[in-house]
């Protein structure tokens, strides 16, 4: 039930992400492809301006991307997301396996309606352009979200769990 209530949080700010045109200290991409979760939306630690202190939620934020370093394993078994790092303007170093190593395209962090959402791209044989968006959970420490299959063009809800 709780991973529902998730996915579907989660499934709604992908919604408004995509449905919303960027204003103001947002960065953009333009996605041609409709495969595309998240339309390539940014909002750095940095260039936050949501009402309140920006220097309490900048902090707030940064301390939340430091959490998501370690190893998340998926919750139906077998794969795993490594986060090893981060950087201020976004971006994610990050690895997938299934078991074995797929290459991840691009890997990188935003900040959705106060919500910390990681974005990972494969680009490797028989997952390229698939990907993965997904929300941090602090409380649960959980990632859970959507993983769009690029080769059947499928997307699946999803959940991480992180390996202690």
């Amino acid at each position: 039930m709780k991973i529902s209530i998730h996915i579907l949080i989660t499934l709604s700010c992908i919604i408004l992400v995509s449905c919303n045109p960027p204003s103001g200290n947002v960065k953009s991409e333009n996605n041609s492809g409709n495969d595309s979760l998240v339309a390539g939306q940014s909002i750095t630690a940095n260039q936050s301006q949501i009402a309140g202190d920006t220097t309490i939620r900048n902090n707030q934020v940064k301390q939340n991307i430091s959490q998501l370093e370690g190893d998340w394993l998926r919750t139906d078994g077998g794969k795993t997301i490594r986060i090893k790092g981060s950087t201020p303007d976004g971006k994610l170093d990050a690895e997938y396996f299934n078991p074995k190593p797929i290459h991840v395209g691009k890997a990188e962090w935003l900040i959705n309606n106060n919500s910390l959402v990681v974005i990972v791209e494969l680009q490797d044989v028989n997952y390229p352009g698939s990907r993965y968006a997904l929300e941090y959970f602090p409380v649960e420490d959980e990632l859970v979200g959507v993983y769009y299959q690029a080769v059947d063009k499928e997307s699946y809800n999803v959940g991480f769990v992180r390996q202690k």
